[in-house]
């Protein structure tokens, strides 16, 4: 289940459930990164991981709780263990949700395509054998690391805040070991 699917199955619990303030939180990140090490790749990770926060205020209280997994069943699980907290809190701290309908500047970015992990590894053995090559004296112990990642945030809750954000970010880090004499 994607995320906008998730929003509704939360929006219509809401609803079903008169719950009436109330704030989704999600963030997802997926990221590949290799290293190599005498040329060759001796670390390769890659990632998928995210989850929803969901809050909302019940008699003045506020309830939390949160799940990795987008579900029909899950968004109604997660509304219903979020009031159950909030009816059983004993403070009396003030509460609030943030106020949708203000502008918020979005940064100029272009799309770009990242990089396919064969791409990534590529690369990443490229550099290390331009860095060996580059000079004799580069010696064992010259590292590279190849990194790519792509994130998205995103809030909304029913006083109208309805926000999202992705981000991406592709490198090359190097370092190389000289031996002088």
């Amino acid at each position: 289940m994607d995320y906008q699917s998730f929003k509704q199955a939360i929006i219509d619990c809401c609803a079903r459930l008169g719950v009436q303030e109330y704030e989704l939180y999600y963030q997802a990140a997926e990221s590949t990164t290799a290293t190599a090490y005498q040329q060759e790749i001796n670390e390769f990770t890659g990632s998928v991981e995210g989850g929803v926060c969901f809050r909302c205020i019940i008699d003045g209280k506020m309830g939390y709780a949160s799940t990795e997994e987008l579900s029909p069943d899950r968004a109604s699980g997660l509304v219903e263990r979020a009031v159950d907290n909030a009816k059983n809190l004993e403070t009396e701290d003030r509460v609030f949700l943030g106020q949708g309908g203000q502008q918020y500047q979005m940064p100029d970015r272009t799309p770009t395509e990242l990089p396919t992990t064969e791409e990534l590894l590529t690369a990443v053995l490229d550099t290390q054998q331009a860095l060996y090559a580059a000079d004799p004296r580069v010696v064992d112990g010259t590292v590279t690391e190849g990194i790519s990642e792509k994130s998205r945030l995103a809030i909304y809750n029913s006083n109208g805040l309805d926000l999202s954000y992705e981000n991406q970010l592709t490198g090359l880090v190097t370092v190389a070991v000289v031996n002088r004499d």
